[in-house]
């Protein structure tokens, strides 16, 4: 029997699993996943709070099968964080929320889909 090649859009759901995990084991709610507006759509939505207040991460989950080229985020451009930018403004302005808010992304590399990194892009 001849295992089936996973496809690129099930790569990228059990990325973001793996991230969504790697989030909740921080202590992050998640709110949403694959969040749309018109022109992009955000990976992950989630909030994590502490003793000084809530913040809002809208992430952006980038595979790769192996870093021989380079991890994901470096693909991540200035287009891109724009895009990210409007989606995530979308997403606080239709639930009205108001808490501070950061652009997040993750590399998650090879065949066991390991969250390499985390980490805040922006505010």
């Amino acid at each position: 029997m001849v295992k089936a090649e996973m496809t690129t859009t099930n790569k990228g759901r059990k990325a973001e699993l793996a991230v969504v995990s790697h989030l909740e084991s921080l202590g992050h709610k998640i709110l949403s996943q694959n969040y749309r507006t018109r022109h992009y759509e955000i990976d992950v939505v989630s909030k994590l709070g502490t003793d000084y207040g809530n913040k809002i991460f809208f992430t952006e989950v980038k595979y790769r099968k192996s870093s021989a080229h380079g991890d994901g985020i470096s693909h991540i451009t200035p287009k891109k964080l724009q895009k990210m930018r409007f989606a995530a403004e979308d997403f606080l302005d239709r639930r009205r929320l108001r808490e501070p808010a950061a652009l997040a992304a993750a590399s998650v590399a090879g065949e066991d889909f390991k969250v390499q990194e985390w980490f805040e892009i922006e505010e």
